[in-house]
């Protein structure tokens, strides 16, 4: 492991009361106008504090990229290339083929458990792959190191970005009421973030589509909307922004107060793009067929609630061409991927 006490896992979460102060703070201490104004101020520290690190980094983003995060600035989404091809999925495929996944426990009926996908119990919402597991596919480890990705999203968050999560997981159809994060929601794992999402197989509007609402996800952009569409009624305003603060919304209240901004992905095996998830969102539950996502979750911050154990890139037995020596990877890569790999 690189001896840079900036590229050791225990960069910024070093410390339990300022992990726990931080943890309050984004679960409900503060409301969403000061949640992001301390983003702001928060990528701004980060930008100075990680710079040793990152000294000859390649940081240029081309004029595509340039696009996608005027696109997620401006709207909080931005739909990019195909991150994982169709070779590299099937590689994928082949790789999990004999891996477990867990169910139960948060938002699920039963209590946590791991089995194959083919012997979940009937009911069960969804079939999480294990992070550990799923790093060590070269396809997943490609996407997760992907320079490109990782100089986009350090140009939206303003700051080289922490990749706090690496997750894959099938969502079924069942007969429940939808619940958790099948339901709209806005997310605080960090104060300042982005996701990637990909598609592992086809989605449409009965397979589990991800829902998000354009333009929710930054207060400088949603309160001048709030104030147009409410502003002549001070108690509907009020009454906005109250609800707004509530994690979990049903749709029918979506859907009163954002109505045709709704918005749903659908597209084929392999469709990504980036949700700032401070947004209004939800993954849909499916109504038929089964769903397969693999996301990446980059933050300013690095999650303060989950514990890390990185993957020495030392084990790893990939195909010749991807790389896994320390000292020829980009010093942002490092930087970004210092939790998934070391």
């Amino acid at each position: 492991m690189n001896a840079s006490p900036i590229i050791h896992p225990d960069f910024l979460r070093r410390g339990e009361d300022l992990q726990n102060l931080m943890f309050a703070l984004l679960k409900g201490g503060l409301n969403k106008q000061a949640r992001d104004s301390l983003g702001l101020a928060i990528a701004k520290f980060v930008n100075r504090a990680a710079a040793p690190a990152l000294a000859g980094a390649d940081t240029t983003i081309s004029p595509a990229t340039k696009v996608a995060v005027n696109s997620l600035r401006t709207q909080g989404y931005a739909v990019i290339d195909d991150l994982l091809s169709k070779a590299d999925i099937a590689e994928v495929y082949e790789y999990i083929k004999d891996k477990k996944v867990k169910f139960g426990g948060f938002d699920e009926v039963h209590k946590p458990g791991e089995a194959f996908v083919e012997d979940l119990p009937p009911d069960a919402r969804f079939g999480h792959y294990k992070t550990a597991d799923i790093c060590r596919c070269p396809a997943i480890y490609r996407a997760v190191n992907n320079h490109e990705l990782i100089k986009l999203i350090t140009a939206y968050l303003g700051a080289p970005p922490t990749i706090s999560s690496v997750s894959m997981w099938w969502s079924f159809p069942v007969e429940l009421a939808a619940a958790g994060m099948q339901t709209y929601h806005h997310d605080r794992g960090d104060f300042r973030s982005c996701n990637m999402f990909c598609y592992l197989t086809d989605v449409s509007t009965t397979t589990g589509p991800h829902a998000f609402v354009p333009q929710t996800h930054e207060i400088e952009i949603l309160a001048p909307l709030a104030a147009q569409k409410f502003g002549s009624n001070p108690h509907l305003h009020q009454k906005f922004w109250h609800w707004m603060e509530q994690h979990r919304k049903e749709d029918d209240e979506v859907q009163y107060y954002f109505g045709d901004a709704m918005m749903e992905f659908t597209g084929p095996q392999g469709m990504c793009f980036l949700e700032d998830t401070r947004g209004l969102h939800k993954g849909t539950a499916p109504l038929s067929g089964k769903r397969i996502v693999f996301e990446i979750v980059f933050s300013t911050l690095p999650k303060y609630n989950e514990r890390f154990v990185p993957t020495p890139r030392s084990t790893l037995d990939f195909p010749p061409g991807i790389e896994t020596d320390n000292a020829k990877i980009d010093p942002l890569v490092r930087y970004a991927t210092r939790l998934m790999y070391s």
